[in-house]
């Protein structure tokens, strides 16, 4: 390593103290590669008042970054799959989540489909209406519950179901973009352990 080399570093080094008081060198190691990943894409945040991008401003606060890009990964999905919904007659994804846990669940109630959900009871009997209204889910009779009713699939929902899990399959956008294999499963692994936290947290209320 040169001194040129080594005054860089080290001014890579004040950069990352500044904005991570109290982080170490292992920190600062991920940190650093983080960096050089973003220097060679263009940083799409919007810029604010300060000058800097959005995503630079608020570099140390975590909780606002993870809520960030989460919102707009959910927006990008949306935008990708909205022409795979629309051409099969589905409001976006949540008919399309609906429709598929009625047909891999054993014939749940209204309000167990909306918990599953995280779905507002009133919102949630909207889309099971028109999921019935338009012939691909049908009520049938709660044996241990009168006042309510279980919901199955038709054999038309069905077909729906099956071919917009095909098109899905078949997407061209790549929802996980260029990330390899193991970031690929790295990524999985922590979605999946959000998921467990926040379906635990929310189930209890």
């Amino acid at each position: 390593m040169n001194l040129d080399e080594i005054i860089e570093l080290l001014k890579k080094w004040s950069e990352f103290k500044t904005i991570h008081k109290g982080q170490g060198f292992s920190e600062f190691g991920r940190w650093l590669a983080n960096s050089d990943i973003q220097e060679k894409n263009e940083n799409p945040s919007p810029i604010i008042k300060t000058g800097k991008p959005l995503t630079e401003e608020y570099a140390d606060q975590t909780q606002f970054l993870a809520s960030y890009f989460l919102k707009r990964m959910n927006k990008f999905i949306r935008i990708y799959t909205k022409d795979i919904f629309d051409n099969y007659g589905l409001n976006g994804s949540d008919d399309f989540s609906f429709l598929a846990l009625i047909d891999k669940m054993d014939r749940p109630n209204k309000k167990e489909l909306c918990k599953v959900n995280l779905t507002e009871i009133t919102t949630g009997m909207d889309i099971i209406k028109k999921l019935v209204k338009t012939g691909l889910a049908e009520e049938i009779p709660d044996e241990t519950d009168k006042r309510s009713k279980r919901m199955i699939i038709t054999p038309k929902g069905k077909e729906i179901v099956e071919k917009v899990y095909q098109k899905l399959r078949e997407m061209s956008e790549d929802v996980l973009g260029d990330l390899n294999q193991q970031e690929r499963a790295v990524i999985i692994q922590f979605l999946a352990r959000l998921n467990t936290y926040h379906t635990k947290n929310v189930m209890k209320k």
